[in-house]
């Protein structure tokens, strides 16, 4: 899953990272500010493209409008680990002794910390404390 960001350059607001259903605001102690971040079906590729960057920009401008003063800076795009109905795959693989514990998407980061509960309680054939059938990877054709 591509996740596109536009960085302005230099600019005062805002003070504090803003979240909204269509962007986030991210300001650096440099003063640039990031705007992130598209979800796309991409594949492996990593282009920055004009409808991200403009979709970006009009929702970042719509929450401040101030940074339409802002000069353009930088933009990139990254790759995140998607499944494809976006849950994470977690449990056992049909092959024996093989765990599965990937396509946490943007929120592998936060969900690390369970994410190691569970996979340390199926290494050691424990109870994972939770019901892992959504997150089966035998969901999965093949």
């Amino acid at each position: 899953m591509r996740g596109q960001i536009v960085c302005f350059g230099p600019s005062p607001v805002p003070a504090h990272p803003l979240f909204t259903h269509d962007c986030y605001l991210v300001p650096r102690r440099d003063g640039r500010v990031l705007a992130g971040s598209t979800m796309e079906r991409s594949g492996f590729d990593k282009s920055v493209t004009g409808s991200g960057l403009a979709g970006l920009s009009a929702s970042a401008l719509a929450l401040v409008p101030a940074l339409g003063d802002a000069p353009f800076h930088s933009a990139w795009a990254g790759l995140r680990p998607a499944t494809p109905d976006e849950r994470p795959a977690i449990g056992r693989a049909r092959t024996p002794g093989l765990l599965y514990a990937c396509g946490h998407l943007r929120n592998g980061i936060l969900l690390a910390p369970l994410t190691a509960r569970v996979v340390t309680r199926l290494l050691v054939d424990e109870d994972p404390g939770m019901d892992l059938s959504p997150f089966d990877p035998s969901r999965f054709p093949g």
